[in-house]
């Protein structure tokens, strides 16, 4: 498989990019049905029967998901990680993606010439997929970057032996890119970019969120 194949595949479309923050948990599952779903890593697999594409920069939950019934196309970055010089994968049954160096915490923008974005976070390299399938609208469901009631995640994402104080440490970067990585796609394919809430107004009915920029529902 090839990128360019994949150009403008769901052209016009509204394509909905699955995290695995804990306001995922909040939906009930039947709000994704014949919707087009774009997984990042393994969350969405907690919460939904399938997705149409699952994207990662990991390439053994690449090996892990690939041939899965629950998934239509794995998407992976051809460097581990999203490093151009770290073991490269090789499935015919995969679409293994040129990319960028991958910064982490210190990419502010570099954009590849061909492939996909690979930043700190595996959810810019989904927002580009969608992007490049030709989709209008690109629709952030899980993309916290925060805690929602003390929690990092949606319940079983991590196992109970998990310490998440380093992935909390992360959020401001992940937020941070996220909004370098809508920016540069609202202008270079001219695509709404938003999140999602499952709530019925901002304030949650109740539920505490605390992220770097502030706590609301203290």
């Amino acid at each position: 498989m090839d990128l360019a194949d994949f150009i403008g595949k769901h052209d016009g479309e509204t394509a909905f990019v699955i995290g695995s923050g804990r306001s995922l948990d909040f939906y009930d599952a039947s709000f994704f049905v014949d919707k087009l779903l774009i997984g990042i890593n393994y969350g969405w697999a907690v919460k939904l029967p399938r997705v149409d594409y699952m994207v990662t920069k990991y390439h053994e939950t690449a090996r892990e998901w690939v041939g899965s019934n629950r998934v239509g196309t794995v998407v992976v970055t051809k460097g581990l990680r999203g490093h151009r010089n770290a073991e490269k994968i090789q499935d015919d049954r995969m679409l293994i993606v040129d990319h960028n160096e991958n910064q982490v915490e210190a990419w502010s923008g570099e954009w590849p010439e061909n492939g996909l974005v690979a930043t700190h976070s595996t959810i810019t390299t989904g927002m580009h997929l969608a992007a490049v399938l030709g989709v209008r609208s690109i629709v952030m469901v899980g993309a916290d970057c925060g805690l929602f009631d003390g929690d990092t995640n949606l319940p079983g994402y991590y196992g109970p032996e998990v310490d998440t104080s380093k992935q909390r440490s992360f959020f401001p970067s992940f937020d941070r890119q996220n909004n370098i990585a809508a920016g540069i796609l609202r202008e270079r394919y001219n695509v709404n970019v938003v999140s999602l809430l499952p709530f019925v107004t901002p304030n949650m009915e109740g539920h505490r969120f605390q992220s770097h920029a502030g706590v609301l529902n203290a």
